[in-house]
């Protein structure tokens, strides 16, 4: 018996209203990703990507279209169940922190030689 999709995007698009005026930031994306795959989401700024990963996440709803993640309709899920299914089933690695890693560096005033360290 072949595995179940890991992920399994169909139909999705969001749209966001600028000047009035309805436009697609996502639209009908269709994707499969299985088990042991690994994808890469490229494209130039203002194209959609974080938009496409707020989705699969749960963080956005979209405005049509179906999710499954991990065999878990995505867009019927609550804010409980998809932040258990976003602990067990998601790697996300933000560009932002990967390449500028001194954002996370602790500023201001310290108190002890340990609050200097970087967190990475």
């Amino acid at each position: 018996m072949p595995e179940q999709p890991i992920l399994e995007v169909r139909g999705l698009t969001r749209e966001f209203v600028r000047r009035g005026k309805p436009f697609p930031a996502v639209d009908d994306v269709n994707l499969t990703l299985d088990p042991g795959e690994f994808m890469a989401i490229v494209g130039r700024s203002g194209n959609g990507k974080s938009t496409l990963l707020n989705l699969v996440t749960g963080l956005l709803k979209p405005t049509s279209g179906s999710i499954l993640l991990a065999g878990n309709e995505v867009t019927t899920l609550n804010d409980k169940q998809m932040s258990i299914l976003r602990n067990r089933t998601i790697g996300f690695a933000d560009p932002d922190t990967i390449a500028e890693p001194h954002r996370n560096r602790q500023c201001g005033p310290s108190r002890s030689a340990a609050s200097q360290s970087v967190s990475v």
